[in-house]
C-alpha cells in the first residue's frame, strides 16, 4: 500500500462512516504519500470530532491542491476546526466552509507561502461563542490574512463586537466580502467607521436587503462623513462596495475615525445603480458632493432621480471641477430630464465621458445636447445607445453635433434609429474623428442588397478607412453580408491594436469568414470576437483552428447558431488546446452533438469562466467528459448545457465532478432527458445543477 501511495495523486475516500481512530490510522498512511495532490475524504460522517483529528494531523501530511470534506455533519464548532489551519499549517492558503442544505468543507493549499490566506464563510450562524473565537482566529492570523468573505450568517449580536474589533487588526487584508448577515445600518456604519487604510488599496463589498432607495443613500453619505479614507463607493442594487485608498501612513489610528467633513473629502468615485433611487433622496448628498473637490466619476444610472433629481444634480456640478465621467443611463420616460442636464453640463467643463443611454431626446433636446457637446473641450466618449424620441431633422441635428467633436474616441449608438441622410452624415464625422477607437453600432441599419440603405452603409463602412487607433468595434445586427464585410476587412490591416470585433447576426457566408479570420491574423492584440448568427462552417472553423493559437491574447469567442459542424468541432478543438487564456467560449446550436473532443480540449483553458454548449444534441459521452476536465478549470463560473441529451447518467456525473469546483455558480441543464424525480433528487445532493428555463 505504502508503494501504491507514493505515486498517488488523487486519493478518494468517499461515503464510508470514519472514527475518529480511523482518521489518524488513515493520516499516518498518507503520510507516506510525498506527491498527493488531492485528497477526498468526502460523505464519511467524519462529524467534529473527525474533523479535528484530520487537521490536528494536517501539517504533517504533503498535499499539493486540495482538501475536500464535504458533506461530514459538522456543526460551527467543525467549521471553526477548519478555519484554525490558516494559522497551524503554513501550507493551507484558503478555507471555504458552508453548512447550509449543501454542505461545503474545502481546505487548499498553495505552494507560494507569499500569496496570504482566504477564508469563505456560508450559511455557518455563529453563536457569540463561536464570534468570539472566530475573532480570536482571525487575530492570530491577521498578518496573513488578505481574504475574508462571510455571506448569509445569521451573526449573534452579543459576538459581533468582538468580530468587528478583530476586523480593525488585519492589517494585511484586501478584501472583505460580507453578504446576507443581517447587519443593521449602525454595524455597517462603526465597521466602516473603524476600518482604515494600508500600505495598499483594500475593497469592501456589504450586500444586505434594505440597502436600495433612500436608506441607499444615507448610508453612502454618512460612510463618507465617517471616513475621509474612502477612494470609491458604490451601491449596485443591494450590495454596497467600497475601497478605501493607500495611506502614506497606515500607523496613523486618525485616518479610520475622523468624522471632520469640514475639509474636502478625497473620494473619486461615487456611483448608485439599479438601487430604486428618486430624485427627492440625493437632498442627503447634496452637501457631500459638494466637498468633493477630487470627485471623477458619478454614475446614477438605472434609477428614477426625475427633474428633481436633475435640477439637483446640475446644481452642484459647477463645484465638481474634477468631474470626468458622468453615467447617468435612463429608466426616465420624460424629455425634460435631457433639457435639465444638456443646460447643466454646460458648467461641467471637465467632462470626459458621457453616458445617456436610455433617454427620451426630443428635438428641442437633441438641438440643446448638441449645443453642449460644442461646448465640452474635453469630451472623449459618449453613450447615446437606445436613445429615441427624435425626428428625422433631431437625429440629423444630432449626428452633426457628434460630427463636430473631432477628438472623440468612443462612440456607441447601439440600436439609435437614423435615416439614410443622417447615416451618411454619421459617416462624413467618423471619417474625421481620427482618435477614434471603440465604436458601437449594433442594429443601426439593415442592408438590403439593392435599397437605398446599401449605398449608406457601404459608405459608413467605407468612412472607418484612416481610423489606425481602432481597439473595439461593434456592428451586430447590420445584415451588412459578404458585400459590406469585404468593405470592413479592407481596413483590418492598419488595425493592429484591435481588441475586440463584434459581427454578430450579419448573414456572412462560410468562404467571407474564413478571409475575415485570416485577414484578423494581422490583429495581434485581438481579445474577442463575436461571429454568433451567421452563416459560417467548416471553412471558417478550420481557418480558425490556424488562426485563434497565434492570437496570444485571445479571451472571447462566440460562434453561436452557426453551421459549424463535426469537421469544423474538431478544428475549434485543436486550436483551444493554445489558448490558455479563453475566459469565455460559447458554442450554442453549431449543428453537431459530437462535441466530446471539444470538452476535453478545455482542460487546456485553465482560465475558462463562461462556457455554453446549448442546443446541441450532446449526449452523456459529452458531459462524462466535462465532468473530467471541470476540476481543472478552477476559475469556471457557469456551464450551459440546456436543451441537449443528457440523461441522469450525465448529470450525475457532473454533480459529482462540482465537489471539487468551488468556483462553479451554475450548470444548466433545462430541456435534457432527465426525469423530474431525478432532477429534485440531483437538485437535493447539488444545488448548483439547474434544471429550470431561468
Amino acid at each position: 500500500m505504502s508503494v501504491c501511495l507514493s505515486l498517488c495523486h488523487l486519493c478518494r475516500l468517499t461515503q464510508y462512516t470514519l472514527s475518529s481512530g480511523d482518521v489518524e490510522k488513515l493520516s499516518g498512511i498518507l503520510e507516506q504519500c510525498p506527491h498527493l495532490f488531492d485528497l477526498d475524504l468526502s460523505s464519511n460522517l467524519l462529524r467534529d470530532e473527525g474533523v479535528k483529528s484530520f487537521v490536528d494531523s494536517l501539517p504533517r501530511l504533503r498535499i499539493a491542491s486540495s482538501v475536500n470534506l464535504n458533506d461530514n455533519r459538522l456543526t460551527q464548532m467543525g467549521a471553526l476546526y477548519l478555519v484554525n489551519t490558516v494559522t497551524t499549517c503554513e501550507k493551507v492558503a484558503a478555507v471555504e466552509v458552508s453548512l447550509g442544505t449543501e454542505e461545503r468543507s474545502l481546505i487548499r493549499f498553495e505552494q507560494d507561502s507569499d500569496c496570504g490566506k482566504t477564508l469563505s464563510l456560508s450559511e455557518c450562524h455563529f453563536g457569540a461563542d463561536h464570534l468570539q473565537r472566530l475573532a480570536e482566529i482571525l487575530t492570530r492570523c491577521a498578518a496573513q490574512l488578505v481574504e475574508l468573505r462571510l455571506s448569509c450568517n445569521i451573526l449573534q449580536r452579543e459576538g459581533l463586537l468582538a468580530l468587528q474589533n478583530s476586523l480593525t487588526t488585519l492589517s494585511s487584508l484586501r478584501t472583505l466580502e460580507i453578504r446576507n448577515n443581517g447587519l443593521s445600518v449602525q454595524v455597517i456604519e462603526d465597521l466602516v467607521k473603524q476600518l482604515r487604510c494600508g500600505h495598499f488599496q483594500r475593497y469592501i463589498s456589504i450586500e444586505e436587503p434594505w440597502i436600495t432607495a433612500e436608506a441607499a443613500v444615507n448610508l453612502v453619505s454618512c460612510c463618507l462623513k465617517l471616513n475621509p479614507n474612502i477612494h470609491t463607493i458604490r451601491v449596485n442594487k443591494s450590495t454596497v462596495h467600497i475601497t478605501l485608498e493607500e495611506c502614506q501612513n497606515p500607523t496613523d489610528t486618525s485616518g479610520g475615525s475622523s468624522t471632520d467633513v469640514s475639509g474636502s473629502l478625497s473620494t473619486v468615485t461615487i456611483s448608485l445603480v439599479d438601487c430604486a433611487v428618486q430624485g427627492h433622496h440625493l437632498v442627503s448628498l447634496q452637501t457631500v458632493f459638494q466637498k468633493c473637490v477630487l470627485l471623477q466619476e458619478l454614475d446614477l444610472s438605472y434609477n428614477s432621480i426625475g427633474r428633481v433629481g436633475a435640477e439637483l444634480l446640475c446644481s452642484v456640478l459647477p463645484s465638481l471641477a474634477s468631474l470626468r465621467k458622468l453615467s447617468l443611463e435612463s429608466k426616465e420616460t420624460s424629455e425634460d430630464v435631457v433639457l435639465l442636464f444638456a443646460e447643466g453640463l454646460l458648467q461641467a467643463k471637465s467632462i470626459e465621458s458621457m453616458n445617456l443611454s436610455g433617454h427620451v431626446i426630443s428635438d428641442r433636446g437633441a438641438v440643446a445636447l448638441t449645443r453642449t457637446l460644442q461646448n465640452l473641450p474635453h469630451l472623449r466618449t459618449i453613450n447615446l445607445s437606445l436613445c429615441y424620441g427624435w425626428t428625422p431633422a433631431g437625429a440629423l441635428e444630432l449626428v452633426r453635433g457628434l460630427g463636430q467633436c473631432l477628438s472623440l474616441e468612443g462612440i456607441s449608438l447601439d440600436s439609435v434609429q437614423l435615416d439614410e441622410e443622417s447615416t451618411v452624415c454619421l459617416a462624413q464625422g467618423l471619417h474625421a474623428m481620427t482618435s477614434l477607437k471603440r465604436l458601437n453600432l449594433n442594429n443601426k441599419v439593415t442592408m438590403v442588397t439593392g435599397s437605398p440603405w446599401e449605398g449608406a452603409t457601404l459608405v459608413l463602412l467605407a468612412s472607418l478607412e484612416g481610423l489606425r487607433g481602432m481597439e473595439e468595434i461593434e456592428l451586430d445586427g447590420m445584415r451588412m453580408s459578404d458585400k459590406g464585410l469585404e468593405e470592413l476587412i479592407k481596413h483590418l490591416p492598419t488595425w493592429t491594436g484591435l481588441r475586440k470585433i463584434s459581427l454578430s447576426g450579419n448573414c456572412i457566408s462560410d468562404q467571407a469568414g474564413e478571409r475575415l479570420v485570416q485577414a484578423l491574423a494581422t490583429c495581434t492584440a485581438l481579445e474577442e470576437l463575436n461571429l454568433s448568427r451567421n452563416n459560417l462552417s467548416l471553412a471558417c472553423a478550420a481557418k480558425m483552428g490556424q488562426v485563434l493559437p497565434t492570437l496570444t491574447h485571445f479571451r472571447v469567442l462566440d460562434l453561436s447558431e452557426n453551421e459549424i459542424g463535426t469537421k469544423g468541432a474538431v478544428s475549434i478543438s485543436k486550436a483551444l488546446i493554445s489558448m490558455k487564456y479563453l475566459t469565455k467560449i460559447h458554442l450554442t446550436s453549431i449543428g453537431t452533438s459530437e462535441l466530446a473532443g471539444l470538452a476535453g480540449s478545455l482542460a487546456h483553458c485553465v482560465c475558462a469562466e463562461d462556457v455554453s454548449f446549448a442546443w446541441n444534441d450532446c449526449g452523456d459521452d459529452v458531459a462524462v467528459k466535462l465532468a473530467e476536465v471541470l476540476p481543472q478549470c478552477q476559475k469556471l463560473r457557469r456551464l450551459d448545457l440546456e436543451s441537449n441529451s443528457i440523461s441522469t447518467i450525465g448529470a450525475e456525473a457532473l454533480a459529482r465532478s462540482l465537489q471539487s469546483c468551488p468556483s462553479v455558480e451554475v450548470i444548466r441543464l433545462w430541456r435534457n432527458v432527465i426525469s423530474t424525480s431525478d432532477a429534485q433528487k440531483l437538485r437535493l445532493r447539488e444545488k448548483r445543477l439547474n434544471f429550470s428555463s431561468t
